[in-house]
């Protein structure tokens, strides 16, 4: 049996090919141990993949040293919010929410016109002492007018710089 297993058997590795648009990779995934390697065809070498660290929100000490110089704008009617984001901290920042607060301009009869929302700011992978830029339409208010707006960073989610 033990001899019928051992020539029957494929191999230590199961070999994939991925595609994404034009580029074709070959990755092999070893069956015991799960660890996958991808093949680098300029060196002929098998380097390990490097799985993406889990996101968490950043604690609040480095979240003090994200910095951002973010402003409203008005584009064909739409309002958003666009700006840079500078990452002080040691963690790669790889999405934010950010808080908008508006005033609306007054309407007759009508009561206090702040309004406040947050938006996700996803995919931005910013590392250590890097720069960003980002814009996010504010759709729930393409049909007000508002006579300011505030911007300011709710959280930020990461993981530490490897």
């Amino acid at each position: 049996m033990v001899l019928l297993a051992l020539t029957v058997w494929p191999t230590l590795y199961r070999y994939e090919k991925l595609t994404a648009g034009q580029v074709t990779t070959l990755v092999r995934i070893n069956r015991i141990t799960g660890s996958t390697e991808e093949y680098r065809a300029l060196s002929g070498e098998w380097r390990p993949v490097k799985r993406p660290a889990a996101m968490r929100p950043l604690p609040s000490n480095e979240l003090r040293k994200i910095t951002s110089s973010s402003f409203p704008f008005t584009q064909s009617g739409r309002p958003g919010v666009s700006g840079m984001i500078y990452n002080g901290s040691n963690w790669v920042v790889r999405e934010l929410t950010i808080k908008v607060t508006a005033r609306m301009k007054a309407a007759p009869n009508s009561k206090d016109g702040t309004w406040t929302r947050l938006y996700r700011v996803p995919d931005l992978n910013i590392p250590p002492l890097g720069v960003k830029s980002f814009s996010i339409d504010v759709l729930d208010m393409e049909n007000f007018e508002w006579e300011w707006m505030a911007i300011e960073l709710a959280e930020a989610r990461g993981h530490r710089d490897r």
